[in-house]
């Protein structure tokens, strides 16, 4: 991506006043029109940004995160996680989300409280970098002013559309973000920043957070700026502002723009059976398996980058549709993900093979009826292959996974 394929290069609306204000209120209103102009929406109102230390920001922040994910659910998703490589065994995934993750954020709009929250430290005026997340903000209250909320976006940790949503909003506030950086920062700053945005950006994911985990986290700046630059570059403000009224709904859509412009269609997995009885389905870790899944798994089987698979991200497009479902029986679990090839020579079977021989490499592996089995201590998994269709069973027990695969 080219700074000029976004606007990042275009000037500013002028920032004298800015510079002169001597409160912090008076910097965030001349902040406002600034962030409006760039951004060619208006809010049509003030805004009063409530100002909190980094510890309360935090903590509050937490607090209301851990009330968003019950313990429950947050040990079915680390039990599928588990399975899956993608976090070491008995991971305290819901401190992660509740706890470790805020530490990351310098600010926060809520809008259904219409309430935006900012972390700091020192007194008196704002600095560059609190006006900076500031604008950041200044840019999701304008998306709720102009455009609202899309309330059929699914909530739980599966919620594929709730990604892309999410990489939309994200990706269209920081590209505002750095146009603001040449007033906030200067010029030089402003150009050696962009110039880096070749390497994937400037984020980095929190230090103790898997890279799967890590990989969504960074998914709706990353991978949302490039989508929100590719609108842009082909229609302005005004492309971005439609894709609010017709929204994308997979993460395939915001790696591939094209797949969005094109309107191209989820295909729906085939229905796989259960494990057998004596085993209850979990409802909240169940839901849409999507491309941006599949590309941090292939970019980092078991975390590991240095066992990627090849091309990683050429073998994600190949997703069309998927589904996660998740049993419980005791102890045990068992996890089946069914996938749908896009295109026409099938490619997802084999990559689904590779990525798993990647990620458990001591697994023995063996065909038995069409499927590709593994096998290692504790640990049970099988590819099967109908069509387009991909079927990924993984469970501590050889018997589910059997179960589960037998007849795909």
């Amino acid at each position: 991506m080219k700074p000029s394929e976004c606007g990042l290069e275009e000037d500013t609306p002028g920032a004298g006043r800015l510079r002169a204000a001597r409160t912090v209120g008076e910097q965030v209103r001349e902040l406002l029109p600034i962030v409006e102009a760039t951004r060619g929406l208006e809010l049509g109102r003030p805004v009063r940004p409530t100002f909190l230390t980094r510890a309360t920001f935090e903590r509050q922040l937490a607090r209301e995160a851990r009330k968003a994910y019950p313990p429950g659910e947050a040990e079915t998703d680390r039990r599928a996680l588990e399975l899956l490589g993608a976090v070491p065994r008995r991971f305290p995934l819901r401190k992660a989300f509740t706890d470790e993750i805020v530490e990351d954020l310098a600010g926060i709009y809520e809008p259904d409280r219409d309430r935006m929250l900012v972390a700091r430290e020192a007194e008196g005026r704002l600095d560059r970098w609190e006006l900076e997340t500031v604008g950041h903000e200044l840019v999701h209250a304008l998306q709720d002013a102009a455009f609202g909320e899309d309330e059929g976006l699914e909530e739980d940790f599966w919620g594929d559309s709730h990604l892309a949503y999410a990489a939309l909003a994200e990706g269209d506030a920081l590209a505002v973000e750095l146009r603001l950086i040449r007033v906030l920062h200067g010029e030089r700053e402003h150009r050696e920043l962009l110039y880096g945005l070749p390497s994937r950006l400037f984020f980095s994911p929190p230090p103790d957070l898997p890279l799967f985990l890590g990989h969504g986290f960074l998914f709706p700046y990353r991978e949302g700026l490039g989508f929100v630059c590719d609108l842009y570059r082909r229609g302005g403000w005004e492309a971005v502002d439609r894709a609010y009224r017709r929204l994308p709904t997979t993460s395939a859509e915001i790696l591939f723009p094209e797949r969005y412009l094109a309107g191209e269609r989820v295909v729906t997995p085939r229905r796989v059976g259960g494990p057998g009885g004596g085993w209850s389905r979990a409802e909240k870790t169940r839901g849409a398996f999507g491309a941006a899944d599949l590309l941090a798994l292939f970019e980092a089987p078991k975390n590991l980058p240095a066992r990627a698979v090849d091309e990683p991200l050429e073998r994600a497009a190949a997703w069309a549709g998927g589904r996660l479902d998740l049993w419980i029986r005791g102890r045990e679990s068992a996890l089946a993900i069914t996938l749908v090839e896009r295109g026409s020579e099938p490619t997802l079977c084999e990559s689904m093979s590779e990525w798993y021989g990647a990620a458990f490499p001591r697994a023995r592996r063996s065909e038995s009826d069409g499927r590709t089995m593994f096998a290692e201590p504790g640990r049970s998994a099988a590819v099967a292959c109908s069509g387009r269709h991909v079927l990924v069973a993984v469970s501590e027990s050889r018997e589910a996974v059997e179960r589960l695969s037998a007849g795909w």
